[in-house]
């Protein structure tokens, strides 16, 4: 040590650190990091070919209170299907309580209303199991394999998500939705990456090694003098996501950061993070 400077050789200008963590992250569609687009897309029934216009009766502004509407089963009704069609989370919520309540039921509808009022509680889980049950029942309605696709892409089941849309890209022909489809695919292709950050910066530091201000003295003890240097700062980190099942999901990360002085090689800083 010379006038309280450590020599370093170069090896420690980096600073390294290596994690792997696990943890749950409670996936909703509101906190995902898509745009709002994609958040808040609806399949409108124009996308869909095998929607006629008896499966779906045209609108009509009436205006009921709750109360009122529930006695009328047969506009709940109306309003519920294309509600379910449309992937409409408010218009379901607000009739599935009134449609539980009628003695006739149909299993199929209300267990579509089931699986989007979940997914909006947060129970992604239960969700998808409705939606599959859906599904191995009917395969053929593609709004119902939009919103099981939506489903696990927010549980982060990557694989099975992009399998789902990947199989819808092909079956529709809205250049709109086919948009969001790809934005969707491309959010999960990023998942399965590798994310590299590399950072350069330029220093000029007058004070390298801490000095204490310039004739400081304690007895005998005399400080040591300011170095200044002129040079680079430079970072590298690496993370990536190995998702598992039911929205669990572990990180793996690298950090590297440090500090080169071409002009003044014998003050070296080791940083680590």
């Amino acid at each position: 040590m010379k006038n309280g400077v450590k020599q370093i050789s170069l090896l420690s200008l980096i600073g390294l650190s290596l994690t792997n963590i696990a943890w749950a992250e409670v996936a909703r569609p509101k906190n995902d990091t898509l745009t709002n687009t994609i958040q808040s897309a609806e399949l409108k029934t124009s996308s869909f070919s095998s929607m006629t216009k008896k499966e779906i009766p045209n609108r009509h502004i009436i205006s009921l209170s709750k109360s009122q509407l529930a006695q009328h089963p047969r506009l709940v009704l109306r309003g519920l299907i294309p509600a379910l069609y449309q992937n409409n989370t408010q218009a379901v919520q607000l009739l599935l309580p009134l449609y539980k309540q009628f003695p006739q039921q149909d299993n199929f509808l209300l267990t579509w209303a089931k699986a989007i009022d979940a997914r909006e509680q947060g129970d992604l889980t239960q969700s998808i199991a409705y939606y599959r049950e859906l599904f191995a029942r009917n395969a053929s309605l593609l709004p119902l394999r939009y919103q099981l696709a939506q489903a696990l892409f927010f549980n982060y089941e990557n694989e099975a998500a992009k399998i789902q849309f990947e199989k819808l890209r092909t079956e529709v022909d809205d250049e709109k939705f086919l948009g969001v489809i790809d934005q969707y695919l491309l959010t999960l292709n990023q998942r399965n990456q590798w994310i590299w950050q590399v950072g350069l910066n330029f220093l000029n530091d007058d004070n390298l090694n801490n000095a204490p201000k310039s004739g400081t003295k304690i007895g005998n003890w005399t400080a040591w003098e300011k170095e200044s240097g002129k040079g680079v700062g430079y970072s590298l980190s690496v993370e990536k996501k190995w998702p598992w099942a039911d929205h669990f999901f572990s990180k793996t990360m690298f950090n590297g950061n440090g500090k080169y002085y071409w002009d003044n090689k014998n003050t070296m800083r080791l940083l680590c993070v």
